[in-house]
């Protein structure tokens, strides 16, 4: 260190009127900051100095910086990164936005009246990879403050070594920074630690340092608030500027939430320093399964470390096991769970049946990820366990039903997950189970078995379900999605049976309750009952064909989803069959999801009339009438489905129908409304380039001759429900995602009706196909705002499906007729034939309409019959 004698040595005018770096700061992220220090004898104007920073060993300047202040004799000058850390900024005289300093870039203050160099700290034009110097005394991740009466560096070019004139500190030690050194103003202390401690830990260790040595002094440590780290002194002798303090950290084994404490030090003649040290509370409780689940969808325990004394294991999978709490340890609240699972990443070495005790962290765990839509379970996760005695009477399991606790069979939330109510919410009562043992007394199928061996049921043979169907399903209504539904799952016993909807499983269904793709469910831990069937056989149509049919001008109209269906799916003679013996070879019939001649194979191929010809001619091996097809082909994969198969939808008519003459459209030219209400192409697409069918199918019309009539068929397949928020997920009420565009698709299609029947109000127009969405939807109120009529509205309510999705039963696949085809006596029938059934060769019933077929009446009879609803001008 040099000594105040050799100081004395350099000229008086240097020492007097310079300023110099007193402290640099070169720290974590924006943690940027440099001390300029006025040592006396007057007040300076800082504004006739420039701070420069050199980058990269650049000889020229990138960063500068005129402190616009005057800085009192002894008192410092902070310029700082605007980012850096609080501590910083609340020392700092001015701040910049841009970019500073690394360990390898060099600083210089240079006097602006002669460009002069009056201090620097580093080499400009010398890159030195990372920081001059090592350890605490270097230039990157550090605190360099300058020794008491510092000599100048006003050699820019000459190599740098920190360690001569400076005292280093370890990286972020921001408790000197705006404090005048040694030289001018109070003596200060330092303070430097851990930023984190365990409360078990013991002790902690501090670093104490004073910026003169010049008495013995006694420094005192205090810790606020108390009662976490204990006090303590320290005495420095004369020429002793850095001491070690090791003060207690207080354990009380008592769980509670991690303290934050401020540790400070103060001494006679200096100034006080502190710093803030997290104590992480890291006690052990000992609690029961329920007190982890809590009585909420969440852990009120999670991310503890938690000890579970003893607990029943009652099922294993590949990474884990589920446990119980024995009867006699429960806590008889029916919100609370006494179950959960325990996740040990490999297969577990407890056995069913074994009492256990676990250590491990509470978790709250996203199948489907932290961003998805679904709801966590949860789980102990990095666990100990110890095995205290094995063959142990498993807990009882709850009965989901009238011998148990009953499930709501209306509400599956109702209060956006804000009230926990498991008597009143599906989503809450599956939830108060979760990882429990559960059961079900005498399950009936309301969902076919799956690929992925899953089935839908009802407890007690749906005995207080609500809104059954007709057949024994459960059907979805505007109010009910039937939360009394439950979910059996063969992930832990293979062998699910083959059911059908009305199937029954006599006796009782033992499992545990879990949850996972977007759903609760049941794992069955024992083989299934033996099925009794319930005797469900497929419809053949109630409006079958009919010699009188000509004479009295009636036609029958039917809509199928084919499934994918190409040419050399062996489907194609099953389909054939449905429509000559099921539907009784309609007229009319309108195919969604028909293929390409390659099927899946995604080679550019988009003609489907290949797939068409293979189902007329199966129709016709099968003895039925000759069908003609027609379809206009997509352009290759802008319509959605499976990739490479190029869904479409097309027509199958016969006789007494032919195809009115015209101009054939194609895939990308609008047909248009003509003034009188015909079609400008035969067949067209609607507005096939419209955003509202983006990567989805585009309405399909033609215009057919019957009866001296055209008769207008409108074959749509709109937009999946693919992409909505799930029923039982974590956000209630379900975003319908894919509801917006068909919104969009069904405004479009109810404009170009709507322009039809304003042109001519007895126009004959069907409205047909999947449109992938409910009765009462925005979609579908926007097509009978324009007077269309829904013709499963003829139906009971009872009948009212044609699709069942995880044992919901609901119809996507609709029939809408104008006001003059609908007039006179019209029938309608959904053939129920696929959804219901693990036999399926499509996912979707079809349904079939007869209309009547009436003359053209004069005009003042039909706008006296078929007004023009007010709002109609789509």
């Amino acid at each position: 260190m040099r000594t105040l004698l050799l100081l004395a040595l350099t000229p008086l005018a240097v020492i007097a009127a310079e300023p110099y770096f007193s402290e640099y700061i070169e720290g974590s992220s924006n943690n940027k900051a440099v001390e300029i220090a006025n040592p006396g004898p007057a007040a300076l104007d800082l504004s006739g100095y420039r701070v420069e920073v050199y980058f990269n060993g650049s000889p020229s300047a990138s960063v500068n910086h005129v402190p616009a202040m005057t800085v009192p004799a002894g008192e410092v000058y902070v310029f700082a990164s605007a980012s850096a850390d609080p501590a910083i900024l609340a020392a700092a005289d001015a701040t910049t936005g841009s970019g500073l300093w690394n360990g390898d870039d060099a600083l210089v203050l240079r006097r602006l009246s002669d460009n002069a160099v009056v201090d620097s700290i580093g080499q400009v034009g010398f890159d030195p990879g990372a920081e001059w110097g090592s350890g605490d005394q270097s230039t990157a991740d550090n605190t360099l403050r300058r020794r008491i009466n510092p000599d100048y560096d006003t050699v820019t070019g000459d190599a740098f070594v920190p360690s001569v004139s400076w005292d280093g500190f370890p990286n972020n030690s921001f408790d000197h920074i705006g404090i005048s050194p040694a030289g001018g103003g109070t003596p200060s202390l330092g303070l430097t630690g851990p930023a984190t401690a365990l409360e078990s830990s013991g002790t902690i260790v501090l670093n104490v340092t004073r910026s003169t040595a010049d008495v013995e002094s006694t420094i005192t440590l205090t810790a606020t608030p108390a009662g976490t780290i204990g006090g303590g002194t320290i005495t420095l002798a004369v020429g002793e500027t850095a001491g070690v303090l090791i003060v207690p950290v207080i354990d009380d084994t008592l769980q509670e939430p991690d303290a934050v404490v401020t540790l400070a030090i103060s001494a006679n003649g200096y100034q006080d320093a502190t710093l803030v040290i997290t104590v992480a509370d890291d006690d052990i409780p000992t609690v029961a399964v329920h007190d982890i689940q809590g009585a909420a969808h969440a852990s009120p325990l999670v991310g503890l470390v938690v000890l579970v004394a003893d607990a029943v294991v009652t099922a294993r999978d590949g990474r884990g096991f589920w446990m119980q709490e024995p009867d006699a340890q429960t806590d008889a609240d029916p919100a609370t769970s006494e179950g959960i699972y325990v996740f040990t990443s490999v297969v577990p070495t407890a056995a069913v049946g074994d009492l256990v005790m676990v250590r491990g962290r509470v978790v709250e765990f996203s199948p489907d990820g932290v961003s998805g839509d679904g709801l966590s379970f949860t789980e102990l996760s990095g666990v100990t366990v110890s095995v205290l005695a094995s063959a142990q009477p498993l807990p009882s399991a709850v009965v989901i039903g009238a011998a148990g606790r009953l499930p709501p069979v209306m509400v599956i939330d109702d209060d956006a997950l804000g009230v926990f109510d498991p008597a009143n919410d599906g989503i809450d009562f599956y939830e108060s189970l979760e990882g429990m043992r559960v059961a079900l007394d005498d399950a009936v199928v309301v969902g076919p078995t799956n690929g992925f061996g899953e089935v839908w049921v009802l407890p007690d043979a749906g005995a207080g379900a609500t809104s059954r169907t007709v057949r024994g399903g459960a059907r979805v209504t505007v109010s009910d999605f039937n939360p009394e539904r439950v979910q059996i799952d063969d992930f832990l016993v293979d062998g699910e049976p083959q059911a059908n909807v009305g199937d029954l499983f006599p006796g009782r269904i033992v499992g545990i309750m879990h949850y996972n793709f977007d759903n609760f469910r049941i794992y069955n831990t024992e083989p299934l009952p033996a099925l009794i069937g319930g005797g469900l056989t497929k419809e053949v149509t109630t409006l079958p064909d009919h010699p009188l049919h000509a004479p009295l001008r009636l036609l029958r109209i039917a809509t199928i989803n084919v499934e994918n269906l190409f040419p050399a799916d062996p489907r194609v003679s099953n389909h054939a069959r449905a429509i000559v013996e099921r539907l009784g070879s309609p007229a009319i019939v309108a195919l969604e999801e028909i293929q390409d001649a390659s099927g899946p194979t995604n080679d550019g191929t988009v003609d489907g009339t290949p797939t068409g010809a293979a189902l007329v001619a199966a129709i016709t091996a099968l003895g039925g009438p000759t069908y003609q097809y027609l379809e206009i082909a997509p352009v290759n994969r802008q319509d959605g489905g499976q990739p490479g198969g190029n869904i479409r939808q097309a027509f199958l008519y016969r006789a007494p129908l032919t195809l009115k003459p015209g101009v054939a459209g194609d895939a990308l030219t609008p047909t248009q409304v003509l003034a009188d209400g015909a079609l400008s192409l035969n067949p067209g697409r609607i507005d096939p380039t419209n955003p509202a069918f983006t990567n989805s199918r585009k309405p399909l019309a033609a215009t057919f001759s019957v009866y001296g009539r055209d008769l207008i068929v409108i074959a749509n397949h709109w937009n999946s429900k693919g992409g909505d928020q799930p029923l039982f997920g974590r956000y209630q009420p379900p975003t319908l995602v894919s509801e917006l565009q068909r919104v969009a698709q069904a405004q479009v299609v109810a404009g170009f009706v709507d322009r039809i029947l304003d042109a001519d109000p007895q126009a004959l127009v069907a409205v047909v196909g999947d449109l992938n969405d409910f009765s009462w939807s925005s979609p579908l109120q926007s097509l009978t705002a324009v007077g269309l009529r829904q013709m499963d509205g003829l139906l009971p309510e009872a009948e009212r499906y044609s699709y069942v999705f995880q044992g919901n039963s609901q119809t996507l696949d609709h029939m809408l007729a104008s006001p003059a085809l609908s007039a006179l006596l019209p029938a309608f029938d959904v053939v129920h034939s696929n959804s219901e059934f693990t036999d399926q060769i499509s996912d979707h019933d079809p349904s079939i309409a007869r209309f009547t077929i009436l003359p053209r009446l004069p005009r003042w009879l039909a706008a006296l019959l078929w007004p023009r609803p007010l709002d109609a001008n789509g």
